[in-house]
């Protein structure tokens, strides 16, 4: 079964006891971009917010976002 982004990332958030927008303020990212990639609105967020959202959540990144290769 494939596991979607969005829901992973509001599973992880959830687990943290985090709402969007503590979770927002604890990485520096958006509140709205946090928003935009639970709703599946983002489809591959940058690397650099990849990261900061995983820093926040004290996980590694490919946890969350799986690995992209770009052609």
């Amino acid at each position: 079964a494939v596991i979607k982004i969005a829901n992973k990332l509001k599973y992880y958030r959830e687990r943290c006891a985090l709402s969007q927008e503590q979770l927002a303020q604890l990485s520096g990212v958006h509140k709205l971009t946090i928003y935009r990639i639970e709703q599946d609105k983002t489809r591959v967020p940058y690397p650099k917010t990849r990261t900061k959202i995983a820093t926040a959540l004290k996980m590694e990144v490919y946890r969350i976002f799986p690995p992209v290769f770009l052609r």
